[in-house]
């Protein structure tokens, strides 16, 4: 990954950082979700943005435990700390804080790119394509329309079959970033944080959404497509919390990457 696509993910993110590593970035709409809380996407895309700041290496995985919130308006403070730089591997922590305290501990990996074995193993699912494929229509305020949900075009897929190992996914969308072809980690991980509405979409819309407790990607290789595939499955909803993952496709079948969330069900 070039030090040209970590500038241009920290400046979709609006993240500075300093020269010894500290990252400030205020919480606009677009890192916050419709219902007015801290998204948690926009969370491990800035942990993949301070990591690879650190390392200067693509993200191979990350994981974010969400402690508390952040507030429209507020300055969230990051810091990364690099555990071990390998060769090839490097294990990276990063914190995010507001005046309030700690909003989220990051944990995971950087690796250097070089010529060594791709090959992906799932198969992506037999999906109407994104030009046949359904705008979700959001009943969004001008203000609400600022978040994620208005950064990310999202258009609803038909699944007309084709099996990921033996789940077939219980909801598929297909997702693009203005007219990015650039997937980064960072871009991945702030368009997969849609297991809430997975599983919602499976309780059969009984469920008002969640909160997020941890989001993670682990990532595959790089694609260049303006559109990826959303492939969700809600595994699993028990004493108020959601499971579920989300595999992520290029067009041509090429899996960029494995997110799963775990989230708490607001109240109605």
């Amino acid at each position: 990954m070039s030090e040209a696509g970590r500038v241009a993910d920290r400046g979709f993110l609006g993240l500075t950082v300093t020269e010894g590593g500290l990252g400030t970035v205020e919480v606009t709409h677009e890192l916050m979700s419709p219902r007015g809380s801290f998204y948690g996407g926009a969370g491990l895309a800035l942990a993949c943005a301070m990591m690879e700041h650190a390392t200067a290496r693509s993200t191979v995985w990350c994981t974010v435990q969400f402690v508390s919130g952040a507030a429209f308006g507020d300055r969230l403070e990051l810091s990364s700390e690099v555990a071990a730089h390998g060769h090839r591997t490097s294990q990276v922590r990063v914190v995010g804080h507001v005046d309030r305290g700690e909003v989220f501990t990051a944990v995971g990996a950087t690796g250097a790119e070089g010529d060594r074995i791709t090959q992906t193993f799932a198969t992506m699912p037999d999906v109407s394509s994104f030009d046949d494929s359904v705008p979700i229509p959001w009943n969004f305020d001008a203000e609400v329309a600022e978040t994620h949900f208005g950064t990310t075009e999202l258009r609803e897929a038909v699944v007309h079959g084709g099996t990921e190992g033996l789940a077939t996914p219980g909801m598929a969308l297909w997702a693009r970033i203005g007219r990015t072809s650039a997937w980064t980690p960072a871009l991945l991980a702030y368009v997969a944080d849609l297991v809430p509405m997975s599983i919602h979409r499976a309780l059969g819309g009984r469920q008002p959404g969640g909160m997020s407790l941890d989001n993670s990607i682990r990532v595959g290789p790089r694609i260049d497509s303006e559109w990826v595939l959303l492939a969700l499955h809600p595994e699993a909803a028990n004493d108020g919390y959601g499971h579920g993952r989300v595999h992520l496709w290029s067009p041509d079948g090429t899996l960029a990457g494995v997110a799963g969330q775990t989230f708490a069900f607001r109240s109605a």
